[in-house]
């Protein structure tokens, strides 16, 4: 359709394509033919110029009607108008005020189909009534006091985002701050749902007012991502942090979250690095000087720990950064291939285990020989180390760090039973590879070997055959008092290689069965620990139990495919 000097000399029926016609049908489907070629958003002049003449035809249609009940009838023929920008009267705006006022306050909630259903009535059929409609949508939608959905439903319904430099007419500055705050609700709802990992950082941003203190700074995964945060927002949604975040909170976050240097995760590992000193001493201790010194292991401990936080805090606080970027080169060119390509190899995956059985075997004869703990101890540190150093594959750290704190829980329960002829730190360090191996056996083991997984459902079918007899030796003494530990411990080891530990998915028996040892079940236990031939059966036993519980769980979990459990 011709825009511009053309249409200022043609008449209002030529613009709608008819005849001069009273008949108000015709006149709205010649205005739905016209509209289908002139869109507001394609030419807001052209359909300015649509509706100017589709309002005159129908206000001569309603007189032609008047007239046949004894008005005067008007003339329908050519009349060459000037059309332009419809001015709003004092009736128009008054309308779209009531009408705007109306939709405002009883919407109940649904916005868009009060929207809707306003803009099919009677009142917005005059172009100067939906012109300043719109005009104070825009005011209200440019202010804070304009809800999302409100506003969602208003630039949908007018369609704005399409039509900006219309808004920009009206007035540019609520133009830009109306979809400034659309934006700005696009990008929450985007943040909050489309990227779960912003969320906490996302809350600490929303807050009114910036905080005393916070102990989220002490987390370095939410101050790396906070910093993030901030960083996307700038880039990618300059809108919502215009509109949503206080300058003041931005500030004070951005500020203290960049001055953080020491964090949760640096004590922890500076608590786990005390250990390995700690252990690390005990057994060179011992080799040294085959006693114990008075006081040592308290000194040791303490001592371990204060070197670890204190090199850690320096090392985070005032980091040395030649020194730090010397030691970055040389693991690129050094560890870098022990990281990420030999430790997934089998033989350091696996390669410690035949060592750790050998080494293990000595703690289980009827007699404890003392110079072989000047073997066992640097032997079972390299296999511990080892044997984290392959679990660190696919157990994170926190488990690795509840690998160690069960292994010295554990070393002590083995004391407990008889097991201290090679000293406690012999314990501890068994009692680690134990754990590592545990949590990593059955299914994994047999991929990582290159065995057939098909294999693995006979061998435990077999074990868990054969295990009740070993019990049932000890009890009717059919096997020799020196070789009962030797023998269980022998078949608790080939469990946990054919088990897998899944502390993610314990089975409900694990919850019940100690419940068996209270009361006069418990006097029962103990008198059956009492009466066994060897004291570290006691551990041995119940650590037999143990994998027989698991095993059974692992069978179960691969009748289900939950292979992650296997």
């Amino acid at each position: 359709m011709d825009s511009g000097a053309d249409s200022w000399l043609r008449s209002h029926w030529d613009i709608l394509g008819t005849a001069p016609t009273g008949d108000e049908r015709a006149i709205k489907r010649a205005y739905a033919s016209r509209l289908k070629v002139t869109r507001p958003e394609d030419d807001p002049a052209a359909f300015q110029v649509l509706r100017q003449a589709y309002e005159y035809a129908l206000h001569c249609a309603g007189q032609a009607h008047e007239h046949a009940h004894g008005s005067p009838a008007p003339a329908l023929a050519d009349q060459p108008v000037r059309l332009g920008v419809a001015s709003s009267s004092p009736d128009a705006v008054q309308q779209a005020t009531q009408a705007f006022l109306a939709w405002r306050d009883s919407n109940h909630g649904r916005p868009l189909e009060s929207l809707a259903t306003l803009a099919a009535s009677d009142a917005f059929l005059s172009f100067a009534v939906r012109e300043q409609f719109e005009r104070l949508a825009l005011d209200y939608c440019a202010s804070e006091i304009c809800g999302d959905e409100e506003r969602d439903a208003v630039v949908e319904h007018f369609d704005w985002q399409r039509r900006l430099q219309h808004l920009e007419k009206i007035n540019r500055e609520n133009a830009h701050a109306a979809m400034a705050r659309f934006n700005a609700a696009r990008s929450h709802e985007f943040l909050l749902y489309g990227g779960h990992q912003y969320r906490a950082a996302l809350k600490a941003l929303l807050a009114p007012c910036p905080p005393a203190y916070s102990g989220l700074l002490g987390d370095k995964v939410f101050t790396r991502t906070l910093l993030e945060l901030i960083t996307r927002l700038r880039w990618q949604h300059p809108d919502f942090l215009a509109c949503r975040v206080n300058p003041e909170v931005l500030d004070w976050w951005e500020r203290h979250a960049g001055a953080k240097r020491y964090f949760v995760d640096t004590a922890v590992y500076s608590f786990v690095a005390g250990l390995a000193l700690f252990v690390i001493a005990l057994v060179f201790e011992r080799i040294g000087r085959g006693e114990e010194i008075e006081h040592f292991t308290a000194m040791a401990f303490f001592g371990t720990q204060a070197l670890a936080f204190s090199t850690f805090a320096a090392l985070a606080l005032r980091p040395p950064r030649k020194q730090m970027a010397w030691l970055t080169q040389f693991k690129e060119r050094h560890l870098d291939v022990y990281l990420h390509q030999r430790r997934y190899q089998a033989i350091w995956q696996l390669g410690w285990l035949v060592p750790f059985v050998l080494l293990s075997l000595p703690l289980f004869l009827p007699v404890s020989y003392r110079p072989l703990s000047y073997v066992l101890r640097p032997g079972l540190l390299v296999c511990a180390l080892l044997a984290l150093f392959a679990a660190s594959v696919v157990l994170r750290w926190y488990y690795l760090l509840l690998v160690m704190l069960l292994g010295l829980v554990s070393a002590l329960l083995m004391w407990k039973s008889g097991f201290g002829g090679y000293g406690n730190t012999v314990l501890v360090l068994f009692c680690i590879c134990l754990l590592a191996q545990a949590l990593r056996g059955g299914l994994p083991l047999f991929l990582a070997s290159g065995w057939r997984p098909a294999r693995l459902r006979a061998m435990r079918l077999t074990w868990l055959c054969s295990a009740p007899l070993v019990p049932l030796l000890i009890e009717f003494d059919l096997l020799p008092p020196a070789l009962a530990s030797f023998v269980t411990w022998l078949w608790c080891l080939s469990g946990i290689l054919l088990s897998r530990f899944t502390p993610s998915k314990l089975p409900p028996v694990m919850l019940i069965w100690p419940l068996l040892f209270l009361k006069g079940g418990w006097d029962h236990v103990r008198n059956y620990f009492n009466a066994l031939p060897d004291m570290r059966l006691a551990f041995l036993l119940p650590l037999l139990l143990i994998v027989t519980i698991f095993m059974l769980t692992n069978m179960y979990h691969a009748e289900q495919d939950e292979h992650y459990f296997c």
